[in-house]
C-alpha cells in the first residue's frame, strides 16, 4: 500500500511531464507547420508577383524594339520616295533617333537576368540587325546621293526582308516569354497545392488540441488566396496582351511555317485570306498546293537546295489563289536548326507585290492599252484597297490608338510625320478634330463612322477609309485610315492605321490627265473634247447662251507627208497647234479631232464671231512660214448650237461646212 501511494504522485508528475511534452510537441509542431505554410504560400505570392512584374518588363521592352524597328522600316520607306531634300534629312534624323531607342530597349533588357534561351534569341536578333542596319545605311547612303531608285531597289530587294528576319526573331521572343509565363504559372500552381496538402495533414493530426490556431492559419490561408488569386488575374491579363501583340505582329506579314519534310503546321490569319484557302484545308499540305506554274522546276529545286543546307532564302514567288487568280509575293524562308546543325523546321514570311507587278506590267504597255487598262483595273483595285486594308494595316505609316471617347492614347513617330503633331501635342486631343477642319463637310460622316466603331464587339474591323485631312501646318493632304475596335481590360480601344496617299491620288490625276490629251500637240484629244461639249450644250440650253463650233483642216496634208517625210508633217501639226492657241480666247476649247484635223469650240459666241475667228486663223495660218516648207492653208467649217441639238447634229453641221469649203476650193471659211 505505502508503495503504491509513493508511486501514484510519480505517475501523476511523469503523466502531467508527458502532456505538456506533447502539448509543446504539438504546439511545435503546428507553430513549424504554419511557419512553413505561410513561408511557402508568401514565396508563392512573391513569384508570381515577380513573374508578372519581369514578364511585363521585358515584353514592354521587346515591344518597344519591335515598334522602333518597324517604324524605321516605315521611315526608310518613304524616304525613298520623298523628293525633299529637307524632308529627307528630317526622315534621317528621326531614323537614328528610331535607333537610338531601339539600342536602349536592347540595352536594358539585356540588363535582367536572362534565361540562355533568351540570351541566344537576342544574339541572334543582334545578328540581323547589324545586317539590317547595314543595309539601311547603304539606302540612306543612295538617297543623300539622290540615287533614289538605286535605294528603292536596295531597300526592296535586301534591307526590308532582313528587317523581317529581325522581327521574326523578336517575335519568337515574345512567343517564348508567354509560354514561359505559362510554364511559371504552372510550376507556382503546383507548390501552391503541396503546400496546402501539407498543411491539411498537419491540421487534421492536431485540430483537436490547436483549433485557435487553425482559425488563425485559415485566416491567414484566406487572405493569402486572394493575394493568389489577384496575381493569377494580372497574369492572365498579362497573357492575353502577349496574345495580342502576337496576333498585331502577324497582321504585318504572311507567315506560315512547315515541318523538315516542307509539311504546313502552321498559317496566319492573313495567309487564309489572301490565298483563299481555310486553316484546315492547309496544315498538312505542302506548298505545291499554290503552285502557279508560272516557275520552272529548276527555281524551286535551287529554292529547296538553299533551304535545307541551313541557309536562308529570299525571293520572288508566283503564287495561285483557291479561285485560280495569281498573285506575287516576296518571299524570305528561313530554316530553323536543331541541335544537330540540321533544319528541323521552315519559317516563312511573304509580302504581297501583287500591285508592284501590275503596276510594272502597266508601264510596259503601250498608250494605246493604257486607257482601256485603267478603267479595267480601277474598280479592281478599289476592291484590293479594301480588303488589303487590314492585311497592310500597321505594316504602313502612322498608328494610333483611341480610347471610348475618341481621345488619342498612342502617337507613334510616322503620325508626326504625316499629321504634323508631335506626340506631346496629340496624346489626349480627340483624333477627328485635330486633323479634320471644323467645317468640313464630310466631318459628321467621319463622327458616324467612330461611334459606330465604338459600339461594335471587340475585333471588329472597319473598311479603309481616304480621307482628306489638314496637317498642323495647314497643307491638305490625302491619307488612308482603316480602324479595328479592341477590348482591353473591359475598356473599347481604337487602332487606327493611316498611310499618306498624296503621291498615289497625283498618280491618278497624271493618268487621268494622259488618257485625255493627245500626245504629239500636248491639247485636249477628241475624248476630252466630247466631254467638255455635252457639258457645254447644256449650260448653253439652260441658261439661252449662244455657243458655237469650228472645224478645221490641213489642206493637201497627205502631200505634205508624202513629199517632206512624217516627221515634218508631224512637226506642221504641233507649230499649228501653237499658232492656234496664241491667237484663240482663253476659255476657248482647243483639241485634236484626228489626224489633220482640229476642232474649236468657243462658249458665249455665236456664228458671226466665230466667222471672224475663223479668217482670223485663216490669214494666220496662210501667212504664217512653217519650218522645212513653203506655205500651209486650212479649210473652216462651222456652226452655231440650236436648242434641242444632239452633239452629233451640231458637230455634224460644222463637218459639212468644212466639206464644202474643200469642195470650193479650199483655204476658206464656210458656215453651215
Amino acid at each position: 500500500m505505502n508503495q503504491e501511494k509513493h508511486s501514484s504522485p510519480i505517475l501523476e508528475r511523469y503523466s502531467t511531464r508527458v502532456i505538456a511534452i506533447g502539448f509543446g510537441l504539438v504546439m511545435v509542431l503546428m507553430l513549424t507547420l504554419l511557419v512553413f505554410s505561410l513561408s511557402r504560400l508568401t514565396a508563392i505570392s512573391s513569384a508570381l508577383d515577380d513573374i508578372a512584374e519581369e514578364h511585363n518588363n521585358h515584353a514592354a521592352l521587346a515591344y518597344t524594339m519591335y515598334n522602333a524597328s518597324r517604324e524605321r522600316a516605315f521611315l526608310l520607306n518613304n524616304l525613298t520616295f520623298d523628293a525633299d531634300p529637307t524632308n529627307r534629312v528630317e526622315k534621317i534624323q528621326q531614323f537614328y533617333s528610331l535607333g537610338t531607342a531601339f539600342g536602349k530597349a536592347r540595352t536594358r533588357l539585356r540588363e535582367y537576368n536572362l534565361v540562355p534561351e533568351e540570351v541566344s534569341m537576342l544574339e541572334e536578333q543582334n545578328i540581323f540587325t547589324s545586317v539590317a542596319m547595314r543595309l539601311q545605311q547603304e539606302v540612306i547612303n543612295l538617297v543623300a546621293a539622290d540615287r533614289m531608285k538605286e535605294a528603292s531597289r536596295l531597300l526592296q530587294d535586301k534591307a526590308l526582308p532582313a528587317q523581317a528576319r529581325e522581327f521574326e526573331v523578336i517575335n519568337a521572343f515574345i512567343q517564348f516569354q508567354a509560354e514561359e509565363t505559362r510554364n511559371s504559372v504552372a510550376a507556382a500552381t503546383r507548390l501552391h497545392a503541396s503546400a496546402q496538402a501539407t498543411l491539411i495533414a498537419g491540421g487534421g493530426a492536431a485540430i483537436i488540441l490547436a483549433f485557435l490556431i487553425a482559425v488563425f492559419v485559415s485566416r491567414s490561408m484566406t487572405n493569402l488566396m486572394l493575394r493568389l488569386s489577384g496575381t493569377k488575374v494580372r497574369l492572365e491579363e498579362s497573357v492575353k496582351d502577349l496574345e495580342f501583340q502576337k496576333q498585331a505582329l502577324d497582321e504585318h506579314a504572311i507567315v506560315s511555317m512547315t515541318d523538315a519534310l516542307g509539311r504546313i503546321t502552321y498559317v496566319n490569319d492573313k495567309f487564309c485570306q489572301v490565298s483563299q484557302y481555310s486553316v484546315e484545308e492547309l496544315l498538312g499540305q505542302d506548298h505545291r498546293i499554290l503552285n502557279s506554274g508560272f516557275h520552272p522546276k529548276a527555281f524551286f529545286a535551287v529554292l529547296w537546295k538553299t533551304i535545307t543546307s541551313g541557309k536562308v532564302w529570299h525571293g520572288e514567288v508566283c503564287n495561285r489563289k483557291k479561285n485560280g487568280d495569281l498573285y506575287w509575293v516576296e518571299t524570305t524562308i528561313r530554316p530553323v536548326l536543331d541541335a544537330s546543325g540540321k533544319p528541323c523546321q521552315y519559317v516563312t514570311i511573304r509580302t504581297e507585290i501583287t500591285r508592284i507587278k501590275e503596276a510594272e506590267l502597266v508601264l510596259q504597255r503601250g498608250k494605246e492599252e493604257l486607257e482601256s487598262l485603267v478603267s479595267e483595273r480601277t474598280a479592281e483595285l478599289r476592291e484590293r484597297e479594301e480588303l488589303l486594308g487590314l492585311i497592310t494595316s500597321s505594316a504602313h505609316d502612322a498608328i494610333v490608338m483611341v480610347d471610348d471617347s475618341g481621345a488619342l492614347t498612342y502617337w507613334n513617330e510616322a503620325a508626326d510625320k504625316i499629321f504634323g503633331y508631335p506626340r506631346e501635342e496629340a496624346v489626349g486631343e480627340n483624333f477627328l478634330a485635330l486633323i479634320v477642319p471644323p467645317k468640313s463637310p464630310y466631318l459628321e460622316r467621319y463622327e458616324a463612322s467612330l461611334n459606330q466603331l465604338a459600339t461594335a464587339e471587340s475585333g471588329h474591323t472597319g473598311e479603309a477609309v481616304e480621307l482628306e485631312i489638314v496637317r498642323k501646318d495647314g497643307a491638305e493632304c490625302f491619307v488612308e485610315l482603316s480602324l479595328s475596335s479592341v477590348q482591353i481590360r473591359g475598356r473599347w480601344h481604337g487602332i487606327g492605321i493611316a498611310r499618306d496617299i498624296t503621291d498615289r491620288k497625283r498618280a491618278e490625276e497624271n493618268l487621268k490627265l494622259q488618257a485625255t490629251t493627245d500626245v504629239l500637240t500636248g491639247i485636249a484629244n477628241r475624248r476630252l473634247f466630247n466631254s467638255f461639249l455635252e457639258t457645254e450644250m447644256r449650260r448653253a440650253a439652260r441658261h439661252h447662251l449662244p455657243l458655237a463650233v469650228m472645224i478645221m483642216d490641213i489642206d493637201h496634208f497627205k502631200q505634205i507627208n508624202d513629199a517632206y517625210g512624217h516627221q515634218v508633217g508631224d512637226d506642221v501639226l504641233v507649230e499649228l497647234t501653237r499658232l492656234v492657241s496664241q491667237i484663240i480666247r482663253e476659255h476657248d476649247f482647243f483639241a485634236r479631232w484626228g489626224g489633220e484635223e482640229f476642232v474649236i469650240l468657243s462658249p458665249n459666241c455665236n456664228a458671226e464671231s466665230m466667222q471672224l475667228l475663223a479668217e482670223k486663223l485663216r490669214i494666220a495660218v496662210e501667212t504664217h512660214s512653217f519650218s522645212d516648207i513653203s506655205r500651209v492653208t486650212c479649210s473652216f467649217g462651222l456652226t452655231e448650237y440650236c436648242t434641242g441639238d444632239s452633239a452629233e447634229n451640231f458637230v455634224g453641221r460644222a463637218d459639212a461646212g468644212l466639206y464644202r469649203a474643200k469642195e470650193h476650193g479650199r483655204n476658206r471659211v464656210e458656215m453651215a
